[in-house]
């Protein structure tokens, strides 16, 4: 029996095609061979199969299991094809998955290229390829927890078509590649990697001016449709060609191709641990899972307690086998547990793996979704094996998963991840404390077997106090090492007088057990260094610069750096990015503790003072960078000692927000409970316009919480108003429209009593939001009207215009054309003036609107192109959504439905990222095309 999931869904027997029943039925078929021989329970089944489910969906569900069992009986094979297992699971035998035959053909391509025999490996791909044809599942309805899995096998054809064809080229095939390549570049006309090999054989063919004729048509195409240049390599190429560049030549001496030259093999792994003991058992277990074929689980998920050497035993082994993997090793430290470092974002893991893999930063694509598809398809069929070390759960590390593959992944965690162990993605592992002898063992191989054979009492007794666990272990050993001169009976007895204290590593709860050690290596520090790691446990985290531990500190970026430089040495802290510090986890319970037990009140106060002034005099200049029509905000004179930190340009602002937008929303919560209101609200401001063009909703409503909380206690009416007033946009965008309503009252009623005429402004700006929600297009016009009244009574020439521009969207909505256009062009006058592109955005979609509505269809849609190019100069992906969903309609309009789909999946991937609801309505459309 075959079963076929690369093009239109199919399955066959002995050559025939086997009826499968209705779309819900072939949608429960497709959901298990996406997931072939893994158990998928009913209630997983179900939100796989139905967005909103019925009902009657586990009635159904068992119904459509019976009836494909029947479809799918075989006589010569009668045992069930689809079992009941902690839910159903479809037996899926070698050979009869077509991705399973594809993924092997890959495979084998690739272990023939590296044994130098190219032209096998083109057959192979060749091979490959053909069983790939069309859409995946193609006509199979997914939900969106499956569509993905579509995009990905999509992507990964993609990605092996693009080698076939490199490799034909090298192969001196360039002529007869020049017709596929079209065919190709003219279904995906997008596809640039694409464009730079039909480049390449032209170029080689003798035919330059096509070839430079192709790199003109695809600049004008992204140019037009996504309002960006090409990348890198497209105009590199064009570079190359225009000034006849002898490596282009078929027969050039070269090490690889020139279009797309392949990245040297990641190293990422850290130094393993040359006096590494113990767990044989663990490391055999490891040993088999790799030995498996590739019809099992290639994950393996290692867990146990903090300081059981989780850590240790990954990396150790990963060095082990690091030979089985000539394509790379990628290592990430996911910082997954802490009393209050926030775990890192999975976006920010896969960001620096597809760096390491040697992707360029402008061919990243925006949105976790879209870089983990991209992640995925590099990694398909190349032997990598991937570290996911200290991860806090299983939707952190999903997106970090490479595909079924010829690679590994090894997953470090305090919990055993069952999520991805009981759908059978991974193999578990789980960590005790060491044996007894184990321990001893550890002990002998750091300090010697002569020294620790002499002294067995003393061993028992540390073994004991100790408790087993290899961190303790490990840190009395370093201890003993550096002091040859004293018998281990010593550290026995000072182990013994400290009350007890690793006694209680048997808790489960090591957090603050390990103060004794810990110290052992604090006094050793210098003073001045010994002060900032007290200090950085007032830090919120989940990281920290140099300049803001300059700040916390009161000293220069150059002595701060110092500092850390000597932390980081004595493994008290940890500079996991360049630049960028962050704690062991039981490292800061340990500084926090001597932040608060150690220090002065007064000097704890100051250090808050300098610190919070660092992230919110930075945070207000960034924000008007971002934002710079935005009416300022009147902050308090930075302490002395505070580290400026100056933005020149919004580029610089923006990579500052993004490295440090998770350490300012712990901030916000932090200045809050440390008594710092103003701090608060003024940060939870300053974050607004990252938060808002980033879609990042959650994040906007919690701050503001935070924010209006802290002026409640301080009360702060201004301070007050503008929270309630932020409040009530980050709802209407992002949460519930009723409680928008309320905070916008609540804000006007406050600006009124300050008389603030820009506030009120902008409030009454959200209202006429709610009269466009209803409907109520007059309401809406007159109340824009005394928005522009306001803005002009308080001078903001920027209100003033996206107020006209306003102006003429309700009076294009209310059909009065002409007169919208007329104020469209006097909002964009003055929306010039003040460089406003967020305005102008708005403004040009209104115009396409007003062209559509008068059937000029081609000056609409230039104008929603116009809207979707400063969006995207913005980075605003909240508001892109629109225009690309006008010039989507503007496109159907005019029979250009390729177009029409192109854009709106751009829309619908936005959407998705956000997790917003409004993805199901573009959803929807594109079914509909």
């Amino acid at each position: 029996m075959e079963f076929r999931i690369l093009g239109p869904l199919e399955v066959l027997r002995n050559g025939r095609s086997v009826p499968l029943g209705g779309p819900r039925q072939r949608t429960v078929l497709a959901a298990l061979l996406l997931h072939p021989n893994k158990s998928l329970s009913a209630e997983r089944l179900i939100e796989l199969c139905w967005d909103d489910p019925p009902t009657s969906a586990e009635a159904n569900l068992r119904k459509f299991v019976w009836q494909l069992r029947k479809a799918l009986h075989d006589p010569e094979n009668p045992d069930a094809r689809i079992v009941t297992e902690h839910g159903f699971r479809i037996v899926i035998r070698p050979g009869e998955l077509d991705l399973w035959k594809f993924t092997e053909l890959c495979g084998q391509a690739r272990r023939a290229l590296g044994e130098g025999e190219p032209l096998t490996a083109a057959r192979k791909f060749e091979n490959a390829l053909a069983l790939s044809c069309g859409n995946p599942l193609d006509g199979v309805k997914l939900e969106s927890d499956l569509e993905w899995l579509r995009s990905d096998l999509r992507e990964r054809r993609e990605n092996v078509e693009e080698q076939y064809f490199q490799l034909r080229l090298d192969l001196g095939e360039h002529m007869e590649l020049i017709g596929e390549l079209r065919a190709v570049l003219s279904r995906q006309p997008l596809r640039e990697h694409v464009a730079a090999l039909l480049m390449l054989a032209l170029y080689r063919s003798g035919r330059q001016d096509k070839a430079l004729a192709v790199f003109r048509d695809t600049r004008d195409l992204l140019v037009d449709e996504l309002g960006v240049e090409p990348g890198p390599e497209l105009r590199d190429l064009h570079q190359r060609m225009l000034r006849a560049d002898p490596a282009l030549e078929p027969d050039a001496d070269r090490d690889g191709p020139p279009a797309a030259p392949r990245a040297p093999a990641a190293a990422q792994l850290p130094m393993g641990i040359t006096a590494f003991s113990g767990r044989a058992e663990a490391l055999a277990g490891l040993d088999a899972m790799l030995g498996q074929d590739g019809s099992g689980a290639r994950t393996c998920a290692i867990s146990g307690t903090a300081g059981v050497g989780k850590t240790a035993l990954a990396v150790h082994w990963a060095h082990t086998v690091r030979g089985r993997f000539p394509d790379g090793q990628l290592y990430v430290n996911l910082r997954g547990f802490d009393p209050e470092k926030s775990p890192m974002d999975p976006a920010e893991a896969v960001g620096g793996f597809l760096d390491a893999l040697g992707v360029p930063p402008s061919r990243i694509p925006v949105g976790l979704q879209a870089q983990s598809a991209l992640y995925r398809s590099i990694l398909a069929d190349r032997r990598v094996l991937v570290v996911l070390d200290n991860a806090r759960d299983v939707e952190q590390i999903r997106p970090l998963l490479p595909a079924a593959s010829a690679g590994f992944a090894v997953v470090t965690s305090r919990t055993q991840l069952t999520g991805l162990i009981a759908a059978g993605t991974a193999h578990p592992v789980n960590l005790d404390v060491l044996s007894r002898d184990e321990a001893a063992d550890l002990l002998a191989v750091r300090l010697g077997r002569p020294r620790v054979a002499a002294e067995p009492e003393a061993v028992d007794r540390i073994i004991d106090r100790c408790a087993r666990l290899p961190l303790a272990l490990a840190i009395v050993a370093a201890r003993a090492a550096v002091q040859p001169g004293f018998g281990l009976d010593v550290l026995a007895d000072e182990l013994d007088a400290s009350a007890g204290v690793l006694d209680a590593f048997d808790s489960r709860d090591p957090g603050t057990d390990l103060r004794s050690t810990f110290s052992w290596s604090f006094q050793a520090l210098g003073t001045h260094a010994a002060r900032l790691f007290r200090l950085l446990g007032l830090h919120a985290g989940p990281d920290i610069s140099v300049q803001a531990a300059a700040s916390l500190a009161g000293v220069t970026p150059q002595r701060a750096r110092r500092l850390l430089l000597e932390l980081d040495q004595a493994r008290m802290l940890d500079e996991h990015v360049p630049g960028r510090y962050a704690f062991h986890d039981l490292l800061r319970s340990y500084a926090c503790e001597l932040a608060y037990c150690c220090g002065h009140r007064e000097e704890r106060e100051e250090a808050l003072r300098r610190l919070m002034d660092y992230y919110l005099h930075t945070a207000v200049r960034a924000s008007t960078l971002l934002d710079p029509n935005r009416q300022g905000l009147a902050v308090g004179e930075r302490a002395p000692g505070v580290a400026a930190e100056s933005h020149v340009t919004h580029d610089d602002a923006v990579s500052w927000l993004r490295a440090e937008h998770r350490v300012l929303l712990n901030a916000v919560d932090s200045a809050h409970k440390c008594g710092f209101d103003t701090h608060a609200w003024q940060l939870a401001w300053a974050l607004t316009p990252f938060l808002r063009r980033k879609g990042l909703g959650r994040e906007w409503i919690a701050t503001m919480r935070t924010a209006l909380r802290a002026t409640a206690r301080s009360r702060d009416v201004e301070g007050r108003a503008t929270a309630h007033y932020l409040m009530a946009v980050a709802q209407y965008r992002h949460g519930s429209r009723a409680e928008s309503a309320e905070h916008v009252e609540a804000a006007l009623a406050r600006y009124r009593e300050l008389g603030d005429h820009y506030g009120q402004a902008c409030c009454r700006f959200l209202m006429c939001w709610q009269y466009e929600e209803k409907g109520d297009w007059e309401g809406a016009l007159g109340e824009a009207g005394e928005v522009l009244a306001l803005y002009r009574r308080a001078g903001h020439r920027a209100g003033e215009g996206r107020a006209l521009a306003s102006l003429a969207w309700y009076r294009a909505r209310l059909g009065d054309h002409r007169s919208a256009l007329d104020e469209c062009l006097s909002a964009l006058a003055v929306l010039r003036e003040v460089n406003d592109p967020g305005g102008q955005a708005s403004t040009w979609d209104t115009i396409g609107f007003v062209h559509r509505e008068l059937a000029d269809h081609d000056l609409a849609i230039d104008a929603y192109r116009n809207s979707v190019r400063l969006y995207r100069q913005l980075d605003d992906r909240f508001n892109v959504v629109t225009p690309l969903v006008h010039l989507g309609h503007t496109y159907l309009d005019t029979g250009a439905t390729d177009a029409t789909r192109l854009v709106w999946r751009q829309a619908l991937d936005v959407l998705e990222e956000l997790g917003n609801p409004q993805a199901e309505e573009v959803r929807g459309k594109l079914a509909r095309l």
